[in-house]
């Protein structure tokens, strides 16, 4: 198998693709226990946003503060507040926690050393703050992209649109990579690239889009290297 025949980039998911993500939920709950109903209002939240599109940030923004205000008693000025500056810093410190799975920045560097073009493309934002405390360098990714910056949540297909003409790459010479066929393979499907799904906790919960290869992350590392 030739992961890589005809392919001019490759674009990464994060959260449970570079690193093993259970147990993150779990986790913010127990170190933040006081922001229990908050915490599971903005997963709710989020779930409610998934494959929606508005077009900025700043209109996804208005309508996700809009939905988390009306499940917590925030207003919605304060509630963007409480998830930009409490809940992201919390997310990042649960990260940093976990291990990045091996050679990771070896296979964003064998790609392109081959002339692929490499892009992670996480559904939450400070991409580069949670790649650091992973002790990952952001700067070896050609692109980084966040879809709450693109304007709404995967597997929307204006995002990929987006992404794909920042990276000047035609989607049947696009590779995604990422542990969840409902958003990452998706967003593969709708634009019309190639998928590979890296198996995680999340794969049961996932079904398997037909045709297209489920593997473990040391599998995919060898199939690279």
């Amino acid at each position: 198998m030739d992961l890589l025949e005809n392919i001019s980039a490759v674009i990464f998911d994060f959260d449970g693709t570079f690193y093993d993500n259970q147990g993150i939920g779990k986790d913010l709950v127990l170190s933040h226990p006081f922001n229990l109903l908050r915490i599971k209002s903005e997963r709710d939240v989020r779930k409610s946003l998934k494959n929606q599109f508005f077009g900025s940030k700043e209109e996804y923004m208005k309508e996700y503060s809009k939905r988390l205000s009306l499940k917590t008693t925030l207003s919605e000025s304060k509630a963007e507040k409480w998830y930009e500056e409490k809940y992201l810093k919390w997310l990042t410190t649960s990260i940093s926690k976990k291990k990045a799975y091996e050679n990771v920045e070896k296979v964003l560097l064998a790609l392109k050393s081959k002339g692929i073009k490499t892009a992670i493309y996480s559904d939450y934002p400070v991409l580069k703050e949670r790649m650091s405390v992973l002790h990952l360098d952001s700067s070896i990714p050609d692109y980084i992209f966040d879809a709450e910056s693109l304007g709404g949540q995967k597997p929307a297909k204006p995002l990929m649109d987006k992404i794909l003409k920042e990276i000047n790459a035609s989607p049947e010479k696009v590779l995604v990579v990422g542990d969840r066929a409902d958003t990452d393979g998706q967003s593969a499907f709708c634009s019309g690239a190639k998928f590979v799904q890296i198996r995680g906790y999340k794969t049961k919960n996932a079904p398997q889009p037909e045709g297209y290869p489920l593997m473990d992350w040391d599998a995919f590392v060898k199939e690279i290297l």
